[in-house]
């Protein structure tokens, strides 16, 4: 797992990529804090993390996610339809609204509307998707991340 600061210097990569390629190749990009590196006109479509705003996931057995990398089910394609998923399921109107993230980097961070940090990231090392984002080299979090510390939480498989 790469550190906040190489994730910080990759993304600075592949957006210097994209401008050295523009019109030969479309470089997109799935991180929360990518609008915060590009010019303005360019940032807009960059709403920050994604997470049952903009993306979400079915699995193999019809559970909605709000991620695909974030591994809470929100509904299941079984019992109800994606439009009713999407529109009513109360755990992705908490994950749309910013203001439940509660704890660490990012309950603070002056760019919390904009970005947001990654919630599966966050989900991922403490258990909890509206806690600070341990990825982050903008506010860091976790100066011990990337180091070869372990993640906070048991993984159960």
């Amino acid at each position: 797992m790469p550190s906040p600061q190489e994730l910080g210097t990759l993304l600075s990569a592949w957006i210097k990529a994209g401008e050295t390629w523009k019109g030969k190749l479309e470089i997109d990009w799935h991180d929360c804090r990518v609008g915060l590196l590009l010019p303005e006109a360019e940032a807009d479509p960059y709403k920050g993390c994604g997470a049952g705003y903009t993306h979400c996931r079915i699995t193999v057995d019809r559970d909605v996610t709000p991620c695909v990398v974030l591994p809470v089910a929100v509904g299941n394609l079984k019992k109800h339809s994606f439009a009713e998923i999407w529109r009513s399921a109360p755990e992705l109107h908490k994950i749309r609204s910013r203001d439940n993230i509660s704890s660490g980097n990012c309950s603070v961070c002056e760019h919390k509307v904009k970005c947001g940090g990654c919630r599966a990231a966050s989900y991922a090392w403490y258990g909890d998707a509206y806690a600070g984002d341990p990825t982050c080299w903008i506010k860091p979090d976790m100066p011990e991340f990337g180091s070869g510390t372990s993640c906070k939480r048991e993984v159960r498989g």
